[in-house]
């Protein structure tokens, strides 16, 4: 039925974003609500987060990269909206 499978798909959507939101919360070792980039790349250089990030779709091969897609005003740091959209938007199907 359509109804339930909308309905699948935006718990999913709800349950991915809330994924992100507490791995940019790991992320954020200052707690400053933004992300650097070298937080980006302390947090990548634990194998454990990275791991995290691919088993997510997110590549983390080229931390400078992946920190230009997800400064999405280009203002020199990631905020929790725009890590969400970003990564959100790398892992879905216009990759």
């Amino acid at each position: 039925d359509k109804d339930v499978a909308i309905m699948k798909h935006m718990k999913q959507h709800q349950v991915q974003k809330e994924a992100f939101e507490a791995i940019f919360q790991e992320i954020d070792s200052d707690s400053s609500e933004y992300v650097s980039l070298q937080e980006l790349q302390a947090a990548m250089s634990n194998p454990k987060m990275a791991s995290l990030m691919q088993s997510l779709d997110i590549s983390t091969q080229d931390v400078w990269t992946l920190f230009m897609v997800l400064d999405e005003n280009m203002d020199g740091c990631v905020t929790l909206d725009e890590f969400v959209h970003s990564c959100m938007r790398m892992q879905g199907p216009a990759k």
